[in-house]
């Protein structure tokens, strides 16, 4: 992936890191972003509120390898707090 693109995002995620479009714009892409920008992986993959990672199961492919590096302690404990995106999408019959 182009560097411009990488510097695009890291100016993206730093200056609107809980903004709802954005995290739904770049979750959607979020499986290709974890694999070639690894040192974004950790404003990608956070699931306190709106992120990347809450909008993508909803918004981009499958990715069984991305699910299993979400904090799994956060994960689970997002029904207690209300928390929507992932949540919803995984409880969704």
């Amino acid at each position: 992936m182009p560097d411009t693109v990488l510097d695009l995002l890291a100016d993206v995620l730093s200056a609107r890191p809980r903004e709802k479009a954005v995290s739904a714009v770049i979750g959607s892409r979020l499986p290709a972003l974890h694999c070639h920008a690894p040192a974004h992986r950790p404003a990608l993959t956070r699931l306190d509120g709106p992120s990347p990672a809450a909008a993508w199961p909803s918004l981009g492919p499958a990715d069984p390898q991305l699910l299993l590096t979400l904090d799994r302690t956060t994960l689970l404990a997002a029904p207690r707090r209300g928390v929507g995106g992932l949540v919803n999408t995984l409880h969704t019959p």
